[in-house]
C-alpha cells in the first residue's frame, strides 16, 4: 500500500465485512454435536440401502411452533424424510401435506427423538413437511434438522 489511510481503511472494511453483508460469521450452527451422531447415522443407515441425500437443513424452532418446510417431490420416486428434533423436547410431531394441502403423513410422537419414514408421492408437485417439538423448559432456540433422501434408481 502506497498510503497508510488506505491500508487502514481496508483493514476496517474487511473486519466489518460481515455486518455490511448481514451475516455473523460466528454465529453457532443450531446443531449441537450431540446430534451429530444421529445425522451420521442415518446418512450411513439410508445410504447402505440405496438412498442419496437431496437436502438437510437445520432450523432454530419455537416450541409448539410448526416450522414449514416446502419440498418438491417427483411422482414414483421414492423418498425419506429425517426430522430430528432436540433431545430435551417432550412431544415431536411431524405432519406433511401435498399441493392441496391433503395430510399426507402424521405421525407423534413423545419418546426418542428422530422421526423417519418412507414416502412415494402420488404426482410430481410440492409438499409441505411441517415438524414440530413441544419443550416446556426451553421455549425458543430449539434445534431442529431436517434430512430429505431419494431412492437411486
Amino acid at each position: 500500500m502506497k498510503s497508510p489511510i488506505a491500508a487502514v481503511l481496508l483493514l476496517l472494511f474487511i473486519s466489518f465485512t460481515p455486518a455490511i453483508f448481514g451475516q455473523d460469521l460466528n454465529k453457532p450452527s443450531c446443531v449441537k454435536t450431540s446430534y451429530q451422531p444421529q445425522i451420521d447415522s442415518m446418512k450411513s443407515l439410508l445410504g447402505s440401502q440405496g438412498f442419496y441425500l437431496l437436502r438437510e437443513a437445520s432450523m432454530t424452532m419455537e416450541s409448539a411452533y410448526a416450522m414449514p418446510v416446502v419440498m418438491s417431490l417427483a411422482e414414483g420416486s421414492n423418498y425419506y424424510v429425517v426430522f430430528i428434533g432436540d433431545p430435551g423436547s417432550a412431544v415431536y410431531e411431524i405432519s406433511m401435506t401435498d399441493q392441496e394441502e391433503r395430510q399426507v403423513f402424521y405421525k407423534k410422537q413423545e419418546a426418542g427423538n428422530v422421526i423417519h419414514y418412507n414416502y412415494q408421492p402420488r404426482q410430481s408437485e410440492n409438499h409441505m413437511l411441517k415438524p414440530l417439538q413441544v419443550n416446556k423448559y426451553k421455549l425458543n432456540g430449539l434445534c431442529g434438522f431436517v434430512m430429505l433422501f431419494k431412492k437411486v434408481s
